[in-house]
């Protein structure tokens, strides 16, 4: 059995530095908490959620074909920038229509990051040539990632407590983003392009990365790969904030029994809880080589049955008001998002030439962005009308559904 033998050079700790500090988003684990206390509906927040996706959506192809032409590290860098105005905007948001905006300009962060970090990963190392390792390599550089979710949760708990106002975090936030800009300049030159010579003018570059990205989304097996982790991953991102609500009433029930009487820590609960999901997620995605090691596609196939099963199972314990078992549930999908991620990455490296993977990468999230639309209005309109564990289950029976019909039709073809 092949072991990894990857070498934790300074650049290894550079990319785990870059996932550690762009999670230290002190506002993550309140977000939806912080909505809601200011007024807004589930249904509302649902479409703050699908704006930022709609603006994802906008801007996801031209920026991974961007990233591919005129750098990975330029781009890379441009995002960070917008990061740091979308917080500034939401620091000063008051209404719904400065959520709105707010939250649109981080999705276009998020469209010039997505696949943008990934792709030099995958470049650095075939540069070292430890491209064997890729699902480890990858999976140990998220896991600083969530390390960094952790601890942001606990320290934007703390702002609140201490500081008195949620939108405090926003501001915070931008710190660890400046700190990133500086970590992500001091990145190799050569990590910037795609390693071939940059010949021909930037718009044949365009039209080229753009022609060979088209070509290979009509391959079936690259297709399945992206749809596989872009429809799990949609789900993932419209629900997962919702574990906020589960908080919220575990710790009412942490009040009653215990010494507190009027002002239960409820800021506590959520960043302990969300401490919590992101310690067991960045062991599990530490731990996704161990799974890529032998049918890494059939094994995150049935992680994706396993997930959508535990929403169905999360929804009946919501109605039964079994908060502390609906946490559990919630961390097991947590778990699952982040052990597939790393084993698709390097399923689909494998599928696709290096040179244009960031543009595949960013096609796999427009398809994503497109599917997070249509689950977070739905998983806001259904909470509205029937209530969040009833729409948990309506949506993960759907996509499990769903998911048999595809994987179906991809054994037949």
């Amino acid at each position: 059995m092949v072991k990894p033998t990857f070498r934790k050079d300074l650049q290894f700790y550079r990319f785990c530095a870059y996932g550690f500090l762009k999670n230290l988003r002190f506002f993550d684990a309140f977000f939806l908490v912080y909505l809601r206390q200011v007024g807004l509906s589930f249904t509302e927040i649902g479409s703050v959620y699908a704006f930022r996706e709609i603006a994802i959506n906008v801007s996801e192809i031209p920026s991974g074909i961007m990233s591919d032409t005129v750098g990975r590290k330029k781009t890379l860098l441009f995002s960070l920038l917008l990061y740091i105005g979308s917080f500034i905007l939401l620091y000063y948001g008051k209404s719904y229509l400065h959520f709105l905006i707010g939250f649109a300009i981080f999705g276009v962060a998020d469209a010039f990051r997505s696949g943008t970090h990934k792709g030099m990963i995958m470049e650095y190392l075939k540069r070292n040539h430890w491209s064997n390792f890729k699902i480890s390599y990858y999976g140990s550089t998220r896991s600083c990632s969530q390390v960094g979710s952790a601890l942001s949760a606990l320290i934007g708990g703390g702002i609140i407590y201490w500081g008195g106002a949620y939108q405090t975090v926003f501001l915070a936030s931008i710190i660890p983003y400046l700190v990133n800009i500086i970590n992500v300049g001091a990145y190799p030159s050569y990590l910037n392009y795609s390693g071939k010579p940059f010949k021909r003018s930037i718009w044949k570059n365009y039209l080229l990365t753009a022609r060979n990205f088209l070509t290979l989304l009509q391959k079936e097996k690259v297709f399945h790969i992206i749809q596989s982790s872009a429809l799990f991953s949609a789900w993932v991102k419209s629900i997962k904030d919702y574990v906020q609500v589960v908080l919220v009433q575990l710790s009412g029930v942490l009040a009653i029994m215990s010494t507190f009487r009027e002002n239960p820590p409820t800021e506590w609960v959520i960043a302990i809880g969300y401490s919590m999901i992101y310690l067991l997620s960045a062991i599990g995605s530490k731990e996704a080589g161990r799974f890529g090691r032998i049918t890494p596609y059939r094994n995150a196939h049935l992680l994706l049955f396993w997930g959508f099963s535990a929403g169905c199972v999360g929804g009946l314990l919501y109605i039964g008001k079994q908060w502390v078992i609906l946490f559990l549930i919630f961390i097991i999908i947590y778990i699952i998002e982040n052990i597939r991620k790393p084993l698709l990455t390097g399923v689909l490296s494998d599928a696709v030439p290096n040179d244009i993977l960031t543009s595949i990468l960013s096609a796999q999230s427009l398809l994503k962005t497109g599917w997070t639309v249509l689950l977070a209005l739905a998983m806001g309109y259904l909470t509205d009308l029937l209530g969040m564990g009833a729409a948990l289950i309506v949506l993960s029976i759907t996509l499990l559904v769903l998911t048999f019909v595809f994987h179906t039709k991809s054994r037949q073809d």
